[in-house]
């Protein structure tokens, strides 16, 4: 897991909090800030980290531009019938043309949205998904569709449970997340979860079964997972007995 990626946001409150959320960030080691684009060179003043900014007319020296806030990412423009006509989409396409690495920002409302997220992961370099009431599902779909792509999944998430679910969502998680918090203790927790994942790890090796052996009857536990799953969770069993 400790190739996995950490950014930042950092574009509400005052400066003072802003920047408190951006040198904590720089403190624990993550890849990234997310800024709005007035605040980049302030971000870059204080220190050597990479810098993403949301998209705007006048954007200069941002190492990531991050499209779909204020658009149809958001849900701030409508849905186009047809994804060729999306202003998000031909905005990325037209970003990287200009040789500049680009992050795909899109909140996933419902189906349609999700349908939309996968289309961005087809034309940029990061993908941010912002979960609503339903955060698993959707990134599972997103996880499945988008592995053979050239595009880094980002799942948006506001604490470092969170962050970890998104890590280790089907086994291969997410490749990062956006962490959004004024907590600055989970932006440190959220840094440890990664720097100590690699001592977590256990080597899988193949293994052959030789014989199957009747034990007799054995004790049967049943666990009510719904009242330990929260919203958002889902689990899927399949199981087969006979006798």
């Amino acid at each position: 897991m400790n190739d996995k990626i950490i950014w930042i946001k950092a574009d509400e409150g005052s400066w003072d909090e802003r920047k408190a959320v951006v040198t904590t960030g720089m403190e624990s080691g993550v890849d990234a800030i997310l800024v709005d684009a007035a605040d980049v060179e302030k971000v870059k003043e204080l220190g050597n980290v990479k810098v993403a900014a949301f998209a705007t007319n006048q954007i200069e020296g941002a190492d990531i531009i991050v499209v779909g806030k204020g658009g149809e990412g958001d849900g701030t423009k409508p849905l186009p019938p047809d994804y060729g006509g999306s202003l998000d989409v031909t905005t990325a396409l037209r970003l990287k043309e200009r040789g500049l690495k680009v992050a795909g920002y899109v909140v996933i409302q419902n189906k349609d949205y999700e349908n939309f997220a996968a289309e961005m992961g087809n034309v940029c370099d990061y993908l941010i998904t912002i979960g609503t009431d339903w955060q698993v599902i959707p990134l599972e779909n997103l996880i499945a569709g988008l592995q053979k792509k050239d595009v880094r999944l980002m799942s948006g998430v506001k604490t470092s449970e969170e962050a970890k679910l998104a890590f280790e969502t089907m086994e291969h998680g997410t490749d990062g997340v956006l962490l959004d918090t004024k907590d600055l203790s989970q932006i440190k927790k959220t840094a440890e979860i990664v720097e100590n994942a690699g001592i977590q790890t256990l080597p899988i090796q193949t293994a052959v079964v030789t014989r199957v052996e009747s034990i007799g009857m054995g004790d049967r536990v049943c666990v009510d997972t719904c009242n330990l799953m929260v919203r958002g969770e889902g689990m899927l069993v399949g199981s087969q007995a006979n006798g």
